[in-house]
């Protein structure tokens, strides 16, 4: 008995650290495609957020979040060009459980727990980080947290490379992928028309 709990509670310690840092490290890449433009269709959708929604000009904050997945089909206002990398992180993620025959546990609480907090990471605190009241801000621990997290999620608004690409600061509550990939800044700069140009540009049908 005390060794099947200790078994239950490794794995369930594993599939916590675990699913918390492969969707850290999924999210960031996940999202760093959507600004590669490498998939065109996918970038010029999450654009819509970028350009439409919350772009160079506008209030980075609403009294209500506006979501760039109305009006077209989307999953928990995730769009498929969210969801579809998911679905295929999901699937690989099952076939390396199968192959290694992990524990059912595991092969349950593992994506499970990927899925939650990615929900909770990718897009409740993003959405919050647009909001103009959040109670995190009224929070005595966690408003230092929520202003550091919320400032570089501005700047990865607010900086536009001269080809119109958006390069920094992926993360969305944590930004510890882009520190050691050379991908963070908290330095903001001056607004880069010729980028913005060059945005508009390549997804006109933005606007």
């Amino acid at each position: 008995m005390i060794y099947m709990l200790l078994d239950w509670t490794i794995h369930i310690v594993l599939c916590l650290v675990g699913g918390f840092l492969l969707t850290e490290i999924a999210g960031y890449f996940i999202h760093h495609l959507l600004h590669s433009n490498a998939i065109h269709w996918l970038s010029r959708y999450h654009m819509i957020h970028h350009l439409r929604d919350y772009g160079p000009g506008k209030s980075l904050r609403s009294e209500k979040y506006i979501c760039s997945a109305d009006g077209r089909a989307s999953i928990l206002d995730f769009g498929f060009e969210w969801v579809i990398p998911i679905l295929t992180l999901l699937v690989g993620m099952e076939v390396v459980f199968g192959f290694f025959q992990a524990h059912m546990v595991t092969r349950v609480l593992f994506p499970a727990f990927c899925l939650i907090y990615g929900y909770f990471s990718f897009s409740m605190m993003h959405d919050a980080m647009h909001l103009k009241n959040w109670w995190m801000l009224k929070h005595p621990f966690l408003k230092k947290w929520f202003l550091a997290a919320r400032r570089s999620h501005d700047l990865h608004h607010m900086i536009i490379a001269d080809d119109g690409l958006m390069k920094f600061n992926f993360g969305i509550s944590f930004y510890f992928i882009d520190k050691i990939l050379g991908t963070f800044t908290k330095e903001g700069q001056s607004f880069n028309q010729k980028g913005y140009e060059q945005a508009l540009k390549r997804y006109d049908y933005v606007l």
